[in-house]
């Protein structure tokens, strides 16, 4: 049951109206070939692999001779598998999917190990395992590892190259005020000065707190002694 538009009144009905208003919303669906199928039509455009499935075929001396002397030593890693072209890594390995050399093949692969949801941006060494297990090209890994390096996301939260300085512990306080560590709070309530900063001082020996009020914005960039502070006459390293 559909509805059809009234032609004896003059004015549209709502629905026409609500039609008109908002347009169609209709959704475009482009129908796109499954990986198995095109994996085995993309052979036809490869001329290394489609030797390769001709000898395996049928068999031949003039078949084996249009391979290369590589190939030939290594024709028994290949077999078939229905239309798809297999090869096999080691004796006990097991056999992978020979993708031709179809930039959008791999591309789609890559994508789909990759970029999506599932895939989850997991770099170079975990998309190249994944695809490796079920797939095999000639220089797989140098193109996984351009398509990580030109993946925006992948760039963006990346953790930054240099490596970090290990925690040094602090040195044991021999003596009252010969170690004194020392931080900033900021965001208090102002004072009768406008102060909003507290400085804070803490003989680590004497485990005695020392606040100084402070402005919000410091008028010297560096204190007048980086390395040391005066109090009492004795002087302390900060921390």
């Amino acid at each position: 049951m559909g509805h059809q538009p009234g032609i004896a009144e003059d004015e549209d009905d709502g629905i026409c109206l609500c039609c008109a208003e908002q347009g169609l919303n209709a959704m475009i669906s482009t129908p796109e070939l499954s990986i198995r199928t095109q994996i085995a039509e993309s052979y036809a455009n490869d001329s290394f692999y489609t030797g390769i499935i001709n000898y395996i075929r049928h068999p031949s001396e003039g078949s084996l001779a249009k391979l290369t002397k590589p190939t030939r030593d290594n024709i028994k890693r290949y077999a078939l598998d229905g239309p798809l072209l297999t090869y096999t890594m080691d004796v006990f390995d097991p056999p992978r999917v020979v993708i031709p050399a179809d930039d959008d093949l791999r591309a789609r692969l890559v994508h789909e190990f990759h970029d999506t949801p599932t895939g989850g941006h997991l770099g170079r060494e975990k998309t190249f395992a994944a695809i490796s297990r079920v797939f095999f090209w000639p220089r797989m890994y140098k193109y996984i590892q351009k398509w990580v390096r030109s993946c925006e996301i992948c760039q963006r939260v990346k953790p930054a190259p240099s490596s970090q300085a290990p925690l040094r512990p602090l040195p044991i306080a021999t003596e009252a005020w010969r170690s004194v560590s020392m931080d900033f709070i900021f965001g208090l309530p102002p004072d009768e000065q406008k102060r909003t900063g507290v400085l804070v001082l803490w003989i680590d020996l004497a485990k005695w707190c020392i606040l100084l009020q402070s402005p919000r914005m410091l008028r010297r960039r560096r204190p007048r002694r980086s390395s040391s502070i005066s109090y009492f006459d004795i002087t302390a390293c900060l921390n």
